[in-house]
């Protein structure tokens, strides 16, 4: 369970940096010509940043906010909204499925142990804890 805490953190830290910088290049910007940007989905403050980025995590609407950010301020907004596609969707995505298949391995290996064998696993793991 602490790893998939850890993965949470991760994400959560990387999406917060991701959000201070969006805020910074792309504050002020409103409205977009091709509709991504709009009152519910802007870099304004600091919730509206979070999920607009949530919502770009998901795959939603991403190149059209890459779009908008891009006629407002330049080629850079690209370089950003590709990172953090790459970063957030694909890395860190993969991550979390990778912890899940980890847990869900540790738990079928566990099905086959003896009963001793289980025991001492848990006395290990309860002294790694305690240590």
């Amino acid at each position: 369970m602490k790893s998939f805490a850890y993965v949470l953190l991760l994400s959560f830290l990387i999406l917060f940096v991701f959000g201070l910088v969006g805020m910074r290049f792309f504050g002020g910007l409103t409205k977009g010509k091709y509709g991504g940007l709009d009152e519910n989905a802007n870099f304004n403050d600091v919730w509206l940043t979070l999920t607009t980025l949530t919502r770009t995590e998901t795959g939603e609407n991403w190149n059209m906010l890459m779009r908008d950010t891009m006629a407002g301020t330049g080629w850079y907004a690209a370089f950003y909204w590709i990172l953090f596609v790459v970063v957030k969707v694909h890395i860190l995505l993969n991550v979390v499925i990778a912890v899940i298949f980890e847990k869900l391995e540790m738990r079928q290996s566990n099905k086959h142990l003896s009963k001793d064998e289980k025991l001492y696993r848990e006395a290990v793991n309860q002294f790694t804890e305690t240590w």
